[in-house]
């Protein structure tokens, strides 16, 4: 984590606020028509934009019309509301950090459909959820069809989060709070990292660390640890000048489903290094 911006003790729940990429732009008390009126204004920026926008003073009639709204603000985003402090986070999502998004999770569901489970991995997508204070919609999600007993149901089961390289440590942040805020119901969460001008993709895979005993610098709240770490690099615009390191990506069965396997055909989902490839030629690729 960055020395100078070293959380107080005690002060987790803050925590969720910090780490913003230094492009962040921030604005206090605004109106409704404030807040889509910067939004838009980012989202036609050809270069330069903001990944974040922190509005303060928020109260949550504001969240309410914005999320009861979604044609307000539009697709392109994600939002994170901490109630307490009065804050809303609005991430923008560009273009190719969608594709990106939505090509690792296709191959998600292309390898858990192979497993033919009859009411399987359901896709929920930026799903919204309400926690206590907080209101969070990730990248992607999924759940698994049947969850075992008590398991509360608004927390899905696998989570994506993505954004450029600036924000990694913002990431990182995200990945956290669905694994510590979710008390162990989020089992895996990806952060996909889009680094500039489509050169490389990173992947990491966090999971809950009860012992918090990992050892690593990237964690900020000590309960999380990062298990895997993929590197994706474009040498140039042709399929072999691609390179693949750390994979293939795996997720462990019981992870993400919430059961053990029962049928030889139930296994870990992989998504292998070719289809990493492919992923990575087409977000390289200029006309998408």
């Amino acid at each position: 984590m960055p020395p100078n911006q070293e959380p107080e003790a005690g002060s987790e729940e803050r925590l969720f606020l910090k780490y913003f990429p230094d492009n962040t732009l921030y604005a206090s008390e605004p109106t409704l028509d404030d807040i889509r009126a910067t939004v838009q204004r980012e989202q036609n920026k050809s270069t330069g934009a903001a990944p974040y926008i922190v509005f303060s003073n928020i109260f949550q009639e504001t969240v309410k019309y914005v999320t009861d709204n979604p044609e307000f603000l539009g697709k392109h985003i994600r939002i994170f509301y901490d109630e307490k402090y009065r804050k809303l986070v609005i991430k923008l999502i560009p273009h190719i950090h969608e594709v990106a998004c939505s090509l690792i999770s296709r191959e998600i569901d292309i390898a858990a459909d192979r497993m033919s489970i009859v009411h399987g991995l359901v896709p929920d997508g930026s799903k919204r959820v309400v926690s206590g204070q907080y209101t969070k919609e990730p990248a992607s999600s999924w759940r698994p069809a049947t969850l075992p007993p008590s398991r509360d149901a608004k927390w899905p089961s696998l989570v994506i989060e993505c954004g450029d390289l600036r924000s990694i440590t913002r990431l990182r942040i995200e990945a956290e709070w669905w694994l510590t805020k979710s008390q162990g119901d989020i089992r895996v969460v990806i952060v996909l990292i889009v680094r500039p001008f489509r050169s490389g993709i990173s992947l990491e895979k966090w999971v809950p660390d009860s012992d918090g005993n990992s050892g690593s610098n990237d964690t900020a709240t000590g309960k999380a640890k990062c298990v895997q770490r993929i590197e994706l690099q474009c040498r140039a615009r042709n399929m072999a000048n691609i390179e693949v390191n750390g994979g293939p990506l795996r997720l462990v069965f019981e992870e993400v489903f919430l059961r053990p396997t029962n049928f030889p055909r139930e296994r870990d989902i992989i998504v292998s290094e070719e289809a990493l490839e492919g992923i990575m030629g087409l977000v390289s690729d200029g006309g998408i």
